[in-house]
Order: structure tokens, then sequence, then C-alpha cells
């Protein structure tokens, strides 16, 4: 459990999946956000497109926009992240 731990923290970021496995919960630097996708038959598909602001804070006005390049610099962790787990990931 310490090993993961310590896998969690240089990379920087965490990937959880809800109850139902359509919606993928990332957080990353004290941010999160949600991205919907859903449970295939070799993986899962994530809906990329969607990922479109973090998780606004209450002491926050506005949530924080998430511009092309970092959508697919999350998008990629979030792929990474079940690679290593030996599952299929398709981006949309």
């Amino acid at each position: 459990m310490r090993f993961l731990a310590q896998m969690l923290r240089r990379k920087g970021f965490r990937v959880s999946l809800d109850k139902t496995h359509c919606m993928f919960l990332y957080r990353e630097r004290g941010r999160r956000l949600q991205v919907p996708g859903e449970l295939m038959a070799d993986g899962y598909a994530i809906y990329a497109s969607a990922i479109r602001q973090w998780e606004s804070k209450p002491e926050s006005a506005a949530a924080e926009l998430i511009d092309d390049a970092e959508r697919q610099r999350i998008a990629a962790n979030i792929r990474a992240h079940f690679v290593d787990r030996g599952k299929n990931v398709y981006l949309s």
C-alpha cells in the first residue's frame, strides 16, 4: 500500500471510477474534475471532449477553464492510468 501511495505522489494525479463505471474522477494538485465515459467489453471509453473546466471550489467564484493542451494532457494521464492496469482505453 505504501508503494502505491508513493507512485500516486510521483505521478502527481489520481484517477478513480464511480460505482457505475461511467464517470471518472481525476484529481491533480488540489483540483478535481469528473469526466464522463463508459464501460466497454475490453476496457473504457472516455469522452475527452467533455473535459472543459475544473470543479469550482467553494472559496472561488469561477471554475478554471481547461485549454486544449491541458485537455489532451489530462486525457493522456487517464488513459495511461488504465493502460498501466491492462485495460484498453478509447478516447473520444
